[in-house]
C-alpha cells in the first residue's frame, strides 16, 4: 500500500538526517557523533581501516543502516499495511446466507418471469376480434371441405369455397378439413361481421383448431379457393392470408 503523506514528511526527516521511529535509530546524526566522541576517549588518535578510526566506522555504519532502514520503511508503507486478520466463523456464516439468499431471490424472479412468459404466449394465441359472435366448442361433424358442425352451431369458413359432393377434390378437401380439425378437437369460430346474415344457415366465420387458421390452412393447400366476392365485406379481408385485393 502507498504511504500516507505524513509518513512520507517522515520519512524525508529520516533520510535529512533524523531517524526517528525506526528500531535501533532512535538518536540523530548529531547524537551519533555525540557518541563516538564518547566512544572514542582518549584512544580516538588510533586509526582503524584506511586512516578511520573504529569509533568513526561504527558511527558510519549505523548511520548508513539507519537510512536504509527509512527507505524501506518508506517503501513499505504504514504499519496498517499489514495483512488484516482472517475473516471470524461467524462472518463466513453471515456471508455464507447472504449468498444463497440472494441464489434463491434469483430463482424466484426467473420463475415468475418464466409464468409471466407463458401467460403472454398464451393470450396472444388465437382470438376473437370483431363484435360479431365469439364461440368455442367441440368439432362433431365434418360436413365438407368448407363446412362442419361445432357443438349444435354448422359453420360455414369465410371467404373460402371447396369442391362440392362430386367434384373432383371434394373429398381431399374434406379430408383436409378432418385432419385439421378431427372430430372432438376444440375449436374457435370467429363470426365474420360482414356476413352476420349467414349463408344457407351457417355461420360463416375463421375457424381455428388447435392455434391453426383452418381458413388460412385449406387455402394454402390449395384444396381451397378464395371467394374474392365477398372481399369488400368481410372483416378479415385486411388479413395477409386471404390475399384480397
Amino acid at each position: 500500500m502507498t504511504a500516507t503523506r505524513r509518513d512520507r514528511e517522515e520519512m524525508r526527516e529520516l533520510l535529512g538526517g533524523r531517524s526517528d521511529g525506526v528500531p535501533g535509530c532512535g538518536s540523530s546524526m548529531n547524537g551519533n557523533h555525540e557518541l563516538q566522541r564518547i566512544h572514542e576517549g582518549p584512544s580516538s588518535k588510533k586509526s582503524g581501516v584506511n586512516g578511520t578510526s573504529p569509533g568513526r566506522e561504527a558511527d558510519l555504519g549505523t548511520s548508513e543502516r539507519c537510512r536504509w532502514s527509512a527507505l524501506l520503511l518508506e517503501l513499505r508503507g504504514p504499519a496498517t499495511s499489514a495483512k488484516q486478520p482472517a475473516a471470524s466463523p461467524s462472518m463466513r456464516s453471515r456471508t455464507s446466507k447472504k449468498r444463497f439468499f440472494f441464489a434463491v431471490g434469483l430463482l424466484l424472479i426467473l420463475a415468475v418471469a418464466i409464468v409471466v412468459g407463458v401467460n403472454l404466449v398464451a393470450f396472444r394465441g388465437p382470438h376473437c376480434r370483431g363484435m360479431a359472435a365469439c364461440l368455442t366448442g367441440g368439432v362433431t361433424y365434418i360436413v365438407d371441405g368448407d363446412t362442419l358442425d361445432v357443438g349444435s352451431t354448422r359453420v360455414g369458413l369465410a371467404l373460402v369455397n371447396t369442391p362440392e359432393a362430386g367434384q373432383t377434390g371434394y373429398q381431399e378437401a374434406k379430408d383436409f378439413t378432418a385432419q385439421t380439425c378431427p372430430v372432438g378437437t376444440q375449436a374457435l369460430v370467429d363470426e365474420d361481421d360482414g356476413q352476420t346474415a349467414g349463408s344457407y344457415g351457417r355461420t360463416i366465420a375463421v375457424v381455428y383448431c388447435g392455434g391453426v387458421n383452418l381458413n388460412e390452412a385449406l387455402l394454402k393447400s390449395g384444396y381451397a379457393e378464395l371467394v374474392s366476392y365477398y372481399c369488400s365485406v368481410s372483416e378479415f379481408a385486411d388479413q395477409a392470408w386471404t390475399d384480397c385485393p
